[in-house]
């Protein structure tokens, strides 16, 4: 009986042994799949890293691309800018200088209007004055009257043409004023927005 008990013990032995065993196989099949999921990330992760890597060079060629690209842009806007200003400059300049001969062109012209009124007056009072000798020689109180009268109308005459031409005169210089004033407040304008 002794060894139908060893044998009995041993086939205890041996099914615990195999519950082992399947236990180890079961765990070792775990750890190969376990392997397997590693390695599939791993590749997955090293795949990753690649993607990564090839959109840092791609976003690093296009940096400098662009970086290229807008110092090209602005070179090219201050040119554009600088032509523009100057362009501005010269015809504001430009401006200036035909506002200012148009206006001592008037002034001018008023100035040779006046100097020929008051040729015409001086014409006028030396044919007034031969008019009234001749009168005077005729009849001295009709001569004194209408000296009287022609004095006034010469002198209505004489203050409205000056009225007129003075108030010209005025005119054009306060225009002239004005004009400078707002052409140089133009061009200050562009130079404090241009260098401003």
């Amino acid at each position: 009986m002794t060894d139908y008990r060893k044998l009995d013990e041993l086939m205890h032995n041996l099914e615990e042994s195999s519950g082992q065993l399947v236990g180890l196989t079961e765990i070792a099949e775990k750890v190969a799949d376990l392997a397997r999921r590693q390695d599939d990330f791993v590749r997955e992760l090293n795949g990753s890293i690649n993607r990564v890597n090839q959109a840092a060079t791609e976003l690093s060629q296009l940096a400098v691309t662009t970086k290229s690209a807008l110092e090209t842009g602005l070179v090219d806007i201050r040119t554009d800018t600088d032509a523009g200003l100057k362009t501005i400059s010269q015809a504001v300049a430009s401006g200036f200088e035909t506002s200012r001969k148009s206006l001592l062109d008037g002034l001018s012209q008023q100035a040779d209007q006046l100097r020929t009124m008051q040729q015409d007056n001086r014409q006028f009072y030396a044919d007034l004055e031969k008019l009234l000798r001749i009168k005077l020689a005729e009849s001295t109180s009709e001569v004194r009257q209408l000296i009287e009268r022609e004095r006034g109308q010469i002198e209505r005459l004489m203050d409205a043409r000056t009225d007129i031409v003075l108030s010209k005169q005025q005119s054009l210089q306060t225009t002239l004023w004005i004009i400078g004033g707002v052409l140089i407040s133009l061009v200050s304008a562009v130079l404090v927005k241009v260098y401003g």
